[in-house]
């Protein structure tokens, strides 16, 4: 079964966007965003997930996902991050698997369009 993005998130919530030039924005901009960073920073998912896993639990918690973000100096407001950890995290449990990370890279490569979030 493939991974999917939680769906329950508000994705048609607007709101301005100061990192990608102060236009209208909803939670699949910033994911395609902060995926395009991602992989300017790490090569593999997996390498990515290995940084956010800071308690080396296997899961990350928005703690952790705000903490990395910051420390990257990827730049969001906090409404952004809360929608974007909640979309990736496809069973809504407040926390992200490695599984999640692999599905926000293959959704990107993929468009990152409404239809596979």
């Amino acid at each position: 079964m493939p991974i999917q993005f939680n769906k329950n998130v508000g994705v048609n919530n607007s709101f301005i966007d100061p990192v990608i030039g102060g236009v209208d924005s909803n939670v699949e901009d910033w994911l395609r965003y902060f995926q395009k960073e991602l992989q300017t920073k790490f090569r593999e998912a997996t390498d990515a997930f290995r940084h956010f896993d800071i308690k080396l639990n296997g899961l990350v918690s928005f703690g952790e996902f705000k903490f990395i973000i910051d420390f990257l100096a990827i730049r969001f407001p906090n409404r952004a991050l809360h929608q974007m950890f909640n979309a990736i995290d496809s069973d809504g449990d407040g926390k992200l698997t490695y599984q999640d990370f692999v599905a926000l890279r293959e959704w990107a490569n993929a468009g990152g369009d409404k239809e596979s979030l």
